[in-house]
């Protein structure tokens, strides 16, 4: 060491810098890891004092003032008891979430503590500094409460040590396994303050180690922060800003070591603190955006989750509830085809009826159950040529019964020539009826044109109604699943909302796209796709 501070002076300091800048963040990384878990909070304290009675056991040595080295002494004696009571609370409550303290720690055992800090600043602890060599302290006449100070400092140690035995003994193994990395910290730390702290001093009087105290702590504070986050792996982000900042502070220290003067020394000091708080900052922020994306993935699995939980719910209500409406139309179909006899006259209406209702419920039950095909992925197509003409006139024709019964007229204009396409017949038919049906619901009167064209080598199918129009604002909403215009319900209550959206999934899964237009409020609209 003496040769080392030959060829780098002020080697003390920079090890101390060094120590004080790995402690500082690894305390307030794995704070901000986790803030609400009492082992979190409790581990920033212990850094803290640690941090604190490093310097001022540095600063110790640093004066060759009587008068400026005792109340040193005493300030480095202060912050020992606390960083003893943050080691003895750190023992406690390692590694839980939540520990509550018994009764008789915050009424006896905190109040003694805190008044034997206070104690240490007085004369009753240290009197005076008898003696220096080399401007370093070599005697102090101690008073009777150093002998307090002593019983306290050591049992709060003692008594940590015992709580981890005790705790290490009855934990589970992966407890244990954190607790053993905290004993192994232990071990190590308190061996190193031991030999070069008390033995060299007292037994071979070479005081030159006791300035280092802080680096003797770094072993503890270390590995206790590694059994704190071990089961918490940090994002690679968060571990690079950290070194990167630890990095950046030892190079703020290696100018400490050349400079000749305290002004010197004072202003890269302060540039080392700087850098440590800029540092903590970008840890915090870099730590808040790797969390904000881990929660933002755990929410994305929990709604894919639910999702899925959602679908294979549909699927199972939905197949129950098509069997029942279809065999009850089945039973209506029978009623009214004459195959049981014949029914009195007037019953006819009633079976009617509930032949139509029940045929309009399968209707619904088939759309959600496809949109919900649409949304797992799972709707089959099966695309070959044919042509659209056939399928056109056919849904043309199904339609003019619905819409005589609703007075409306429905019009065609169709351009000659073939309109052959590639695509699953069936779906692109229960497009081109899904949009007729609309115009047919949401018209009260008038007329509603069909039309098949072709425009720049697509095929185009149009309808176009004189109802109860949409809102500008409305139409990018249409054909999202659910969607419908604020006023369609009124017009037509059993609308499941699935209609559009399906339209919109069968035109794209044949490569063409589907729009709608209006001019507004009850002035009609026009329902549109375009095949290649």
């Amino acid at each position: 060491m003496k040769i080392l501070e030959t060829l780098l002076p002020n080697t003390d300091l920079l090890l101390l810098g060094v120590t004080v800048a790995a402690i500082g963040i690894l305390g307030f990384v794995v704070y901000i890891n986790n803030p609400h878990s009492i082992t979190h909070q409790s581990f920033l304290p212990l850094s803290i004092f640690a941090v604190l009675w490093g310097i001022f056991n540095y600063l110790t040595y640093q004066f060759d003032k009587p008068e400026v080295v005792i109340w040193v002494l005493r300030i480095s004696v202060f912050f020992a008891v606390w960083y003893a009571l943050a080691l003895f609370n750190m023992l406690y409550v390692v590694p839980k979430e939540k520990v509550k303290f018994p009764k008789i720690y915050w009424v006896v055992f905190l109040p003694i503590v805190v008044l034997t800090s206070f104690f240490t600043l007085t004369p009753l602890v240290f009197k005076e500094v008898t003696g220096f060599v080399d401007g370093r302290v070599t005697s102090v006449q101690n008073a009777p409460g150093v002998i307090a100070f002593a019983i306290i400092s050591i049992s709060l140690v003692i008594g940590g040590m015992y709580v981890l035995f005790s705790r290490i003994i009855s934990s589970k193994s992966t407890e244990r396994t954190k607790l053993v990395y905290v004993l192994i910290g232990v071990i190590i730390t308190y061996s190193l303050i031991i030999v070069f702290n008390l033995i060299l001093p007292a037994f071979f009087d070479n005081t030159y180690f006791i300035p280092f105290a802080a680096l003797f702590t770094l072993p503890f504070i270390a590995l206790t922060a590694y059994a704190v986050i071990k089961h918490r792996l940090f994002d690679l982000k968060v571990v690079a800003v950290s070194i990167l900042t630890f990095v950046l502070a030892v190079v703020t220290l290696i100018e400490v070591i050349f400079a000749d003067s305290w002004e010197a020394i004072s202003f890269q000091l302060s540039v080392f603190i700087l850098v440590l708080l800029f540092g903590f900052l970008l840890i915090r922020n870099v730590l808040r955006e790797v969390r904000q994306r881990e929660r933002i993935e755990r929410l994305a699995k929990d709604l894919e989750e639910a999702n899925e939980q959602q679908t294979t719910l549909i699927h199972f209500i939905t197949h129950q509830i098509k069997g029942f409406f279809t065999k009850s139309r089945n039973i209506f179909a029978t009623l009214l085809e004459g195959d049981l006899g014949k029914i009195p006259t007037e019953a006819k209406p009633y079976l009617e009826e509930g032949f139509r209702s029940d045929t309009k419920a399968v209707n619904i039950v088939q759309d959600i159950l496809k949109a919900a095909n649409i949304r797992k992925g799972t709707l089959q197509y099966e695309k070959k040529d044919f042509d659209l003409r056939p399928i056109f006139e056919d849904v043309v024709q199904k339609g003019r019964a619905e819409a005589e019964d609703k007075n409306l007229t429905i019009k065609t204009k169709v351009e000659d020539g073939d309109f052959v396409i590639n695509g699953d017949k069936s779906q692109i038919e229960h497009a081109m009826r899904n949009l007729l049906d609309n115009a047919i619901k949401y018209t009260p009167a008038g007329e509603i044109t069909l039309s098949l064209f072709k425009k720049a080598g697509k095929t185009v199918f149009s309808v176009s109604d004189m109802g109860i129009g949409i809102d500008k604002d409305e139409l990018p909403l249409l054909f999202r699943e659910g969607g419908r215009g604020k006023d369609a319900l009124k017009t037509n209550t059993e609308s499941s909302g699935y209609g559009l959206y399906i339209v919109k999934s069968i035109v794209e899964a044949h490569g063409g796209r589907v729009w709608a237009e209006s001019k507004g409020k009850n002035q009609g609209s026009v329902f549109s796709f375009e095949l290649p």
